[in-house]
């Protein structure tokens, strides 16, 4: 899996499998998936206004340490 995020254009890009040969659908409200031409498999979806759709108060976010076991 991949995620990328574009802070440019506020816009959330996660891919399950590759991106060769896919054609995007236009869900509404900012969301776009994408589809594997041959097998109409979806391999990853694109979110438009990424942050202004989901503006997390600071406080939501938890740190989670990188190693729990030495925490």
């Amino acid at each position: 899996m991949k995620i990328s995020y574009d802070d440019l254009t506020d816009t959330l890009y996660v891919f399950f499998d590759s991106q060769a040969d896919t054609i995007a659908r236009d869900m509404g409200n900012g969301l776009l998936l994408k589809y594997q031409k041959k097998n109409n498999k979806v391999v990853g979806a694109v979110v438009h206004d990424f942050e202004s759709r989901f503006k997390m108060r600071q406080s939501s976010f938890v740190e989670i340490p990188a190693n729990p076991a030495s925490a």
